[in-house]
């Protein structure tokens, strides 16, 4: 967001200013202070960490899955979905081109979308671990 446009930042304001209740939109910069002040006032801002030299998809998404067990059942679903949607939006916006390439991305974020707004930790558990959709 810190680097949008003004034409792309004026689409946005609309957007965010008059939400589709069905959707969650995930917004990222780099640096908080580029984004305009009409935008930050309306958005939740959330702290990412930023990636680390491994090839494996950072956070949640690469996580043992015996911790990953240990994640879900000790986590609030909520959190650990905007965590999974945070390692998302991280990765698509560090590297687009990587993101594209690597087919886990949007493994991923195809097991997410169909949880947002109805998260549990067996959806989360489908997320995070896999299995048939």
């Amino acid at each position: 967001m810190d680097a949008a446009t003004d034409e792309a930042a004026d689409a946005l304001l609309k957007m965010v200013e008059e939400p589709n209740p069905d959707a969650m939109p995930i917004l990222w910069a780099s640096d908080l202070g580029g984004v305009r002040p009409t935008i930050r006032s309306r958005c939740l801002a959330e702290w990412c960490p930023g990636s680390s030299d491994s090839d494996d998809p950072p956070g949640l998404l690469s996580a043992d899955p015996a911790e990953l067990a240990a994640t879900i059942l000790g986590g609030d679903p909520i959190d650990l979905a905007r965590g999974i949607a945070a390692d998302i939006a991280h990765a698509a916006a560090t590297d687009p081109a990587a993101f594209l390439a690597d087919p886990r991305w949007a493994d991923a974020w195809s097991r997410l979308r169909p949880c947002l707004g109805r998260e549990s930790k067996a959806s989360i558990a489908h997320v995070l671990l896999g299995g048939p959709r």
